[in-house]
């Protein structure tokens, strides 16, 4: 009886962790400026988007917190997430922000790679508070 128990329990640790693994969803891309090169250590924040309910009930979905991760120095960046819908927002100094949309299925890697625009604005603000010391 007791190497029945032990069966079963590493049968259903197996198929939990097998369960597991198949709900998860992989996120992942290229932050680079408009001429194409990497930018390092852009912000890139992944928010979970609880809409289109009928849409998501194909899918294992479960309420997250944001995610927030940096690129790399070639400027890539890769997430597991939960299968669903999320809001993404790149952002980095001197550049404008980037947003889309973008669904994730389970087993499955989605690609959101973007190219951010310089600005003017942003670099004028930044580069005069850098030049100038705080006194």
């Amino acid at each position: 009886m007791q190497r029945f128990s032990r069966s079963c329990l590493r049968a259903v640790l197996l198929l939990s962790s097998a369960l597991a693994l198949h709900a998860q969803s992989t996120l992942q891309g290229v932050v680079a400026d408009s001429e194409g090169g990497a930018i390092a250590n852009a912000i890139v924040r992944i928010h979970w988007d609880p809409a289109s309910p009928r849409l998501q009930a194909r899918n294992v979905v479960t309420k997250q917190e944001d995610i927030v991760v940096q690129t790399a120095e070639d400027g890539s960046y890769s997430v597991n997430l939960a299968p669903g819908f999320y809001d993404i927002f790149v952002t980095s100094t001197a550049f404008e922000p980037a947003a889309t949309k973008v669904r994730t299925l389970s087993g499955k890697t989605s690609t959101f790679s973007s190219k951010l625009k310089f600005s003017k604005i942003v670099c004028d603000e930044v580069c005069e508070t850098i030049a100038t010391p705080a006194r």
